[in-house]
């Protein structure tokens, strides 16, 4: 992989608690696509984070806020033809509007390029089949008249990174906004969080997470170390862990690993997710490399912010009630009592959410939800 790959890479995870760093690192992004700059879109704000970009964009502020005002039609067709493609996808303005011959010559471009010299642009795609839309716009200056040939191994290679940081972000993003920090406010998240070393010695853990650790059921904690009841998932965390440091130094291409823990206890089993960080912010440990793990207790869930979820992934007022039911743990007799319908209603309804949200369970469900907005105290 080369060098520059691996230091964009790198720069990426070191954003997860320091934004302060994303101008840079996109920077770095723009290096390797041969682009004059990249920005993230965000479906969440429906327009360009220019607070999530490279540097030449803080000179055109007021240039593209004119742009999203006047021409918000033609970014709001580009952006839903580029969703349309899988994950990962790209498209060139001639993809977007392929019976458009001189696409380029049109007033929005036109504008684009006079007043900041940036011309042809490439979408991608970063988002999953459901939940938040995320891409980033990579835009090439006048003067290149055609994109680098090697872009798409480029885009290959750094996707699922950006995707993966973009999502991370999203996650902590409100303990940011809140304390200005995040894993030394990791306590504010209410989901059970660690963030370990490459060797697998957690560093930081909050409150929920020392909670469901003190319980040994299925998990604990011995010698600074994650422990499992199943001996073959000691040797899976073992090497994700190892995994997930050499991603967050730009040396491996996993961008995450996750699984389900079964309890000795009976309950419902604690799902897993491990993911690479670095710590950008020397909040807890200088020049941290390790992961950041998520455990979610399915027989104790968070608190869901129901609405947020229902319009993600467009439930109807009764599904997104009924969502909020699955969350509590109510039995299908119990939802249909307190909605004075029958079983059999609940039933179909409880099987139209889980086709919408792509899931195959209700604990997949939970998890689809934690994931789209995370509780916050």
């Amino acid at each position: 992989m080369d060098i520059e790959i691996v230091d964009a890479v790198s720069a990426l995870y070191s954003t997860i608690n320091a934004p302060k760093r994303n101008e840079e690192t996109y920077d770095r992004l723009a290096y390797v696509f041969g682009a004059a700059g990249v920005t993230q879109y965000s479906e969440s704000n429906q327009s360009f984070n220019l607070q999530i970009s490279s540097s030449v964009y803080k000179h055109y502020g007021a240039e593209f806020a004119e742009y999203n005002k006047r021409y918000s039609q033609y970014e709001s067709e580009g952006v839903n033809r580029l969703f349309e493609e899988g994950t990962y996808g790209w498209l060139t303005e001639q993809d977007a509007w392929p019976d458009e011959d001189n696409v380029l010559d049109r007033e929005d471009f036109l504008f684009i390029r006079k007043k900041t010299g940036l011309a042809k642009t490439v979408g991608v795609n970063l988002s999953e089949p459901v939940g938040w839309k995320h891409a980033v716009i990579i835009h090439y200056p006048e003067i290149v008249k055609n994109i680098p040939k090697n872009l798409d191994k480029h885009i290959e290679l750094l996707a699922p990174h950006i995707a993966k940081t973009v999502n991370l972000n999203s996650f902590l993003h409100g303990l940011y906004c809140k304390y200005q920090a995040v894993l030394s406010v990791l306590d504010g998240l209410c989901v059970a969080v660690c963030v370990c070393d490459y060797q697998g010695n957690i560093i930081v853990s909050n409150r929920l997470a020392q909670d469901i650790l003190s319980m040994k059921d299925g998990v604990y904690l011995k010698n600074r170390k994650l422990c499992f009841s199943n001996t073959e998932q000691n040797a899976q965390f073992r090497d994700g862990t190892q995994k997930m440091a050499d991603t967050s130094q730009g040396k491996g291409g996993l961008t995450g690993v996750s699984f389900f823990i079964e309890r000795p206890s009976g309950k419902h089993p604690l799902y897993v997710e491990q993911s690479p960080i670095r710590d950008g912010c020397y909040e807890v440990e200088n020049n941290l490399s390790g992961s950041i793990i998520y455990i979610i207790d399915t027989q104790s869930p968070p608190e869901i912010d129901v609405s947020v979820f229902a319009s993600v992934i467009s439930l109807t007022p009764s599904e997104a009630h009924i969502s909020n039911m699955i969350f509590k743990g109510l039995k299908d007799r119990d939802m249909a009592d307190y909605r004075g319908v029958s079983v059999e209603t609940v039933r179909k309804q409880i099987k139209s959410i889980l086709s919408k949200a792509q899931v195959n369970s209700r604990i997949e469900l939970l998890i689809k939800a934690v994931s789209i907005r995370p509780p916050i105290l």
